[in-house]
């Protein structure tokens, strides 16, 4: 009777039996899936990594009918600042007369052939080490207020980067002329991005007093070269600007 009944519902048992299976593996996988996700994070573990965990978990787990494995939706909506940032060691995008513009544009009392040596030096020596002279020259305008010397370090100082200034008690490096200082300067940017030995002779007076390699793009001179948390901001706001200046002529015949 039993034997004939089972021949008869053969199928059906079949069928049964291999649902019961599939229920008891689901069970057994729920429970392991469970105990990854009641270990708690430390205080210590950022928000990202949180995230990061929980894809990973939900990307490899096969058991994704499990309640446990949609924790991931419920995480509260993270906030994330896009910080760009340039290169220091890098491919320049502006020419000389863009970079002429922009600093006369700026600050239109400026003697042009003072300029014009100013801005040969840059792209000079920026080339021969290697830096990006959008960076160096946007710098230079930041710490100088466009060549006003209206701070602790003057003029006659050729100090184009404020090197060693600390102060009205300490108002930094001098050098001999407007090249030698702009060499110190790129000698001072280069550095402090990266561990590649100078082309040039030496002329930055604190060039062995930099940690080698500590800022190899602009936001990380904040902290760094500058005690300002925002001197990277500034620093890009300026090359910003610097890559949207019109030429020298358009300056000049606007009656700058």
């Amino acid at each position: 009777m039993i034997t004939k009944f089972i021949l008869h519902n053969k199928r059906f048992l079949i069928l049964s039996a291999v649902l019961c299976m599939m229920i008891v593996i689901v069970m057994v996988i729920g429970g392991k899936t469970q105990n990854t996700y009641s270990k708690p994070y430390t205080k210590t573990d950022s928000l990202i990594d949180q995230i990061n965990a929980q894809n990973q978990l939900l990307l490899t787990d096969t058991s994704i009918l499990n309640p446990y494995t949609l924790l991931i939706f419920d995480l509260p909506e993270v906030e994330i600042r896009y910080k760009p940032t340039i290169l220091i060691q890098s491919v320049a995008m502006t020419t000389k007369s863009q970079l002429t513009g922009f600093i006369l544009s700026n600050n239109p009392k400026l003697d042009k052939h003072f300029v014009s040596r100013i801005i040969d030096a840059y792209i000079t020596d920026c080339a021969i080490e290697g830096i990006n002279h959008d960076i160096a020259f946007s710098q230079m305008c930041l710490e100088t207020g466009f060549l006003r010397f209206n701070g602790s370090v003057k003029a006659e100082q050729y100090n184009f980067c404020g090197l060693g200034a600390v102060g009205k008690e300490n108002t930094g490096a001098s050098f001999e002329s407007i090249e030698v200082g702009i060499r110190a300067h790129i000698q001072h940017l280069k550095a402090y991005a990266s561990h590649e030995p100078l082309t040039t002779k030496l002329v930055d007076t604190r060039f062995a007093f930099v940690k080698r390699g500590i800022a190899p793009d602009i936001h990380s001179l904040a902290g760094t070269w500058a005690s300002d948390l925002n001197y990277g901001f500034k620093m890009e706001a300026i090359i910003r600007s610097l890559k949207k200046t019109n030429t020298t002529q358009d300056i000049l015949a606007s009656g700058v």
